[in-house]
């Protein structure tokens, strides 16, 4: 497989205001199809959710590639190599005008020449929330994937009380972002809380947890302002969808009232819109699927969804 890392500029919010994100597309040596998944990461994290440095069994990019799919795997506005715009203008909306940005150059070849037929999002919690967004406002893509979330049965706020109830503080208050410019409404989770709400121990090392409070990164007030509002929009989605996640997942869990996650899925499916909603609840996994014992088992269901519904063969 071959990696091209790309630096691409990017307008953000009515004013245009240029910034770039930094990019890896991914392109295995015999591709399979057209398709290209664009991969969407959660709050508080880099691209290295999809593509874990220090373990390649957990890398979602390299198990694609394996299977002869490319994916474009990106730090999000506010994280890791690209652009950290004032907090206040890193929101949903504006994440999503990005993901939208770049669909647009992955079918007219704007990465690295390569162009793409078709393209699916695969998102992970707030990344799931920014591609349905994407999705329902632009239209542009073939299919969705919402990994660490109900979907649109999620009853997030605007202005989520996470911040308030401990479950993340000032990034200006951490160690690792004390010195950074990250500044006033870019926040991260204190140490310890990682792995209360991210990770079912049983189904996760030792090794992976401490690497991940050392791999962090940020949230933006923005991004918190949004949550309830542009959760609404992804039950306009009118694409193919599946929504999964793991049956320990204490954030999915919280925001369905406390109930057991099978039960939050169970009547999210009642209430889904349309058919093209999936749901798939993960045994033995908690909320960040990549980074469990049982990552194989979760690209694999992935897989098998994608190929229902015409995606890969």
């Amino acid at each position: 497989m071959h990696t091209e890392q790309q630096a691409i500029p990017i307008s953000v919010d009515a004013d245009e205001v240029e910034c770039q994100v930094e990019t890896w597309l991914t392109v295995p040596a015999q591709r399979r199809s057209s398709t290209l998944f664009v991969l969407v990461s959660g709050s508080t994290y880099s691209h290295l959710y999809w593509d874990w440095p220090t373990d390649p069994r957990y890398s979602y990019v390299r198990w694609m590639a394996e299977s002869g799919h490319a994916t474009l795997n990106f730090d999000r506005l506010g994280l890791g190599m690209s652009s950290h715009p004032p907090a206040k203008e890193v929101t949903v909306r504006a994440q999503a005008a990005v993901v939208h940005q770049l669909v647009s150059l992955a079918r007219s070849g704007g990465l690295g020449g390569e162009s793409f037929s078709r393209v699916v999002l695969v998102g992970h919690s707030l990344g799931s929330l920014i591609s349905g967004t994407s999705a329902a406002i632009y239209g542009d893509v073939d299919a969705v994937i919402e990994t660490g979330t109900s979907g649109f049965a999620a009853a997030a706020q605007d202005g989520d009380a996470r911040v308030a109830e401990g479950w993340m503080w000032p990034a200006t208050s951490d160690p690792k972002f004390a010195d950074s410019d990250r500044g006033d409404g870019y926040f991260t989770t204190p140490p310890g809380m990682r792995e209360r709400i991210f990770f079912h121990m049983p189904g996760v090392e030792d090794a992976v947890v401490s690497d991940d409070e050392r791999l962090k990164e940020t949230m933006t007030s923005g991004e918190i302002s949004e949550l309830g509002s542009m959760a609404e929009l992804l039950a306009e989605v009118r694409v193919p969808v599946l929504c999964t996640t793991g049956e320990y997942d204490r954030i999915v869990s919280a925001l369905g009232g406390d109930l057991p996650v099978w039960r939050v899925f169970e009547l999210a499916a009642d209430s889904a819109p349309g058919a093209n909603f999936s749901f798939s609840v993960l045994p033995k996994m908690g909320h960040n699927l990549t980074q469990h014992r049982k990552a194989p088992a979760a690209y694999a269901t992935m897989t098998n969804w994608l190929r229902e519904v015409g995606m890969v063969e």
